[in-house]
């Protein structure tokens, strides 16, 4: 085989397969950690709250929001990743429902 057909039929399953999870969660870190300003608006989300909050003392209602609307985004984004790792699962691992113990009592049984 040539090695880009390598790459594309071996390494690249098995690169994605690894490297979904740890990108995902780096992701939803920044989402969490940014509010992602850009694509949200173009003020930040707490920056914006915290100018309402100021004006009209009604932090309950509008923190609250905010919380809501953090929550939504990270758990959209959590059904996406949950998706795309179910997605990219190894194919070589044995179907669920079969345990190590049930493994262990089958080797025991043909020794």
């Amino acid at each position: 085989m040539s090695p880009v057909k390598v790459f594309s039929k071996v390494i690249a399953p098995q690169l994605i397969r690894v490297t979904i999870p740890p990108l995902s969660n780096d992701f939803i870190t920044m989402l969490k950690i940014t509010s992602l300003a850009s694509v949200i608006s173009l003020q930040e989300l707490l920056a914006r709250t915290q100018t309402l909050v100021a004006s009209t003392f009604r932090f309950v209602e509008y923190y609250s929001a905010a919380a809501i609307y953090y929550l939504v985004l990270v758990s959209i984004f959590m059904v996406i990743q949950a998706q795309i790792e179910r997605r990219f699962v190894w194919s070589s691992q044995a179907p669920t429902g079969r345990g190590t113990l049930s493994r262990v009592r089958q080797l025991a049984v043909l020794r």
